[in-house]
């Protein structure tokens, strides 16, 4: 789920509002083969299915049924700090680009122009 989830970040799962995910949150899920722990973000819904993807992957993922969905982040923590973008009504829009497949050259494009105009001495403000 790298950038908004990174290797070593705390993350806090909840159940499911309504029982059912909405589009653009991080959701928590066994999977379909090993019954492995899988963080994705939920992009579209087919029929009782729901289809999530990694935000850093090209593919998506298979669909996932309800049954096997145990719940959705609402926090992150990294390094002792509350991360919340990516949680927020910006999901929506970072859960279509992902479906689109421009998430990665969203965020590369974000970088650039942040850096640009900021510039690397306030480094710590672009990370996400």
């Amino acid at each position: 789920m790298s950038p908004f989830i990174k290797c070593d970040d705390i993350v806090t799962v909840s159940p499911l509002e309504n029982g059912v995910p909405s589009i653009g949150e991080v959701i928590v899920f066994l999977s379909q083969n090993s019954d492995s722990i899988v963080i994705h973000r939920f992009v579209k819904s087919s029929g009782r299915f729901y289809v999530t993807k990694g935000d850093n992957l090209l593919t998506f993922d298979r669909s996932v049924p309800l049954s096997r969905i145990l719940g959705k982040i609402v926090a992150i923590e990294r390094e002792g700090k509350l991360i919340t973008f990516g949680l927020g009504c910006e999901r929506i829009i970072i859960a279509y680009c992902s479906r689109l497949k421009i998430l990665r050259f969203c965020i590369s494009a974000y970088l650039f122009i942040i850096r640009l105009f900021i510039g690397n001495k306030h480094n710590d403000r672009t990370s996400i």
